[in-house]
């Protein structure tokens, strides 16, 4: 179909689209996907993934129909490389400058993403005023989230030989989790960083007084690791983020409850909604 680099082409999309495939009626879910530099229409089976694929071809559309304000900001990034040598010693492997610009223009679009003219010319127009504020705001938090995912990584580095290796891989791990660029990108997971990186840090502090309580803690976590490692991926869209969510914070409750948990959570409770993922994807 055709392609847009920066104009709505697409009518009104709708939600869902209708059609019969070998006598059965099949539900998709239409999204303005971005490739290559430019922005189309694909469908999708799953109907979150659908939404967020949607947001994401949305955010860059914005992008490319506003070009003076991009390069405006584009200049601006500068000012944040030493966040971005921060986040590369981390393990960001995306590229920063084109992540903070999209992620930037993404903050511009409220829950619905537009999905006919009227709509996106309310957004475009919301957008080339609002996008340089969201800019510095963004901004903000990344420096303020890397500074502080460099002390919990010097934390870790400096327990050394005292950390078991599994202990030490999952850590490494947790720690990656937080840092990337689908996450950090994410407004609804983008501002619940901070606790899960200060609960990282309290845990690196008792585990250096006792790392044999840790291991046992995580001793009786791993066994939930490996099924949600085995299980989410096949898992639909909307379950992977709640497994995600859902796991953070359980991170806390066992290991450093002074944080809070924003919801009860146990590992009874992450295994029930497993116990749930076959047939959900049947």
């Amino acid at each position: 179909g055709e392609r847009s680099s920066g104009e709505w082409i697409f009518g009104e999309l709708p939600a869902t689209l209708g059609t019969l495939a070998q006598g059965h009626a099949v539900v998709g879910y239409p999204a303005l996907c971005a490739a290559d530099g430019t922005v189309g229409i694909d469908v999708f089976a799953d109907a979150d993934e659908a939404a967020a694929r949607h947001r994401h071809g949305v955010a860059t559309l914005l992008q490319l129909a506003l070009p003076r304000e991009s390069k405006a900001l584009r200049k601006r990034t500068a000012d944040l490389t030493r966040s971005a040598l921060q986040a590369r010693a981390l393990g960001w492997r995306d590229a920063w400058d084109d992540w903070l610009l999209h992620t930037a223009f993404a903050t511009c679009i409220d829950a619905d993403p537009p999905r006919e003219p009227a709509a996106w010319a309310e957004l475009l127009a919301r957008a080339q005023r609002a996008v340089a504020g969201h800019y510095e705001a963004l901004a903000a938090t990344v420096r303020e989230l890397m500074a502080q995912a460099s002390e919990v990584s010097r934390t870790l580095d400096g327990l050394g030989p005292r950390l078991r290796p599994a202990v030490a891989d999952d850590l490494r791990s947790e720690l990656a989790t937080l840092l990337t660029a689908e996450v950090l990108g994410d407004a609804q997971r983008r501002p619940q960083v901070t606790r899960y990186l200060r609960a990282l840090q309290l845990r690196l502090t008792r585990l250096a007084h006792d790392p044999d309580k840790d291991y046992r803690k995580f001793l009786g976590l791993a066994p939930l690791l490996e099924r949600i490692d085995a299980l989410a991926p096949r898992a639909p869209h909307a379950l992977q983020r709640r497994l995600w969510y859902l796991l953070r914070e359980l991170r806390i409750a066992i290991f450093a409850p002074e944080v809070r948990t924003l919801e009860p959570v146990s590992v009874k409770r992450l295994e029930a909604l497993l116990d749930e993922l076959p047939s959900a994807m049947d």
